[in-house]
């Protein structure tokens, strides 16, 4: 019980891990293309965003159920990826 209490802690800090710095970059990176995509496709930023926030949640979603197993929810992970996607999308409309 003690490490579930624990595991569900970790979903909620965002630089809990040892390697949380490279872990941002790579899920920044990671959604990027999306923000990209979305922008090239004429969405404003703020919808490319809730989109990309949307389907991060999703994942996260589906992590925390145990699909894939392995894996692991992360309040970082959907913050990383919606940013990433933000990013993608301004640098479009700029």
């Amino acid at each position: 019980a003690s490490e579930a209490v624990a595991n569900s802690a970790t979903v909620w800090c965002l630089t809990c891990s040892p390697i949380w710095l490279a872990d941002a970059i790579s899920n920044v990176i990671l959604f990027l293309p999306l923000g990209v995509v979305t922008g090239v496709l004429g969405l404003r930023t703020s919808r490319a965003v809730l989109i990309g926030a949307g389907l991060s949640l999703g994942i996260e979603i589906l992590q925390l159920s145990g699909v894939p197993s392995g894996r692991s929810a992360s309040l970082a992970d959907w913050v990383t990826n919606s940013a990433g996607v933000f990013l993608g999308a301004w640098a479009v409309h700029q």
